[in-house]
Order: structure tokens, then sequence, then C-alpha cells
């Protein structure tokens, strides 16, 4: 019988070829975890879009039948921006909690995803 002549690669070569392949391996996570938020963000950018200009068309649009309702063009866009008004100072008083929420959101999006 032939003896057998293989000889494992030097434990140098093997650490180094294991550095190597755990740097792609961390450097394709990063890329990957980069584009998924890129991804969300983007998606997130036009939900807002979209949310804004609905809002603003039913303004428009409840503003119009106000002004129908009280025949007078200043009272019925007068409602709605003291609607609007209301809206915006809440949301200044609340602005802390939804600041913390939305970042308990985004960290949980990140170690999930």
């Amino acid at each position: 019988m032939a003896a057998n002549k293989y000889s494992p690669p030097p434990i140098t070569d093997q650490f180094k070829e294991y550095v190597k392949t755990r740097f792609l391996l961390t450097k394709y996570k990063a890329i990957e975890k980069g584009t998924f938020m890129a991804s969300e963000i983007i998606v997130g950018l036009m939900i807002i879009v979209c949310i804004l200009l609905f809002f603003l068309f039913v303004g428009i649009t409840l503003a119009c039948l106000l002004t129908q309702l009280m025949s007078s063009s200043w009272a019925g866009f007068g409602c709605i921006m003291i609607l609007y008004l209301i809206i915006g100072v809440s949301s200044l008083i609340f602005k802390k909690r939804v600041k913390l929420f939305a970042i308990n959101m985004l960290i949980k999006r990140m170690k999930n995803g």
C-alpha cells in the first residue's frame, strides 16, 4: 500500500484565510444592514410624502366644504387653519414622547433586521 502523503497547510495559512473570510463576512453584513436601512428610509419618506399630500387635499376639500356651509370663504379656511394650529401645537407639546417612540422603533428594527 502506498502511504498517503497529504499534509494540511500550515496553521498560519489557515489563520490568514480565516481572518480574510471573517473580514469579508463582516463587510457583507455591514453592506446588508446599510442597504436595508437606506431602503427603509426611502420607503418611509415616500409614505410620509403621500400622507402629507393626502392631508393637504383633505384640508383643502374640508375648507371648501366649510366655505359653502358658512357662506364665507375666510371662515371656512380659518376653521381649517385653526385645526392645523391645534395639531401643530399638540405635536410640539408631545414632541419628546414621539421622538423617543421613533428612536425605540428604529432600534428594534435594527436589531431584528
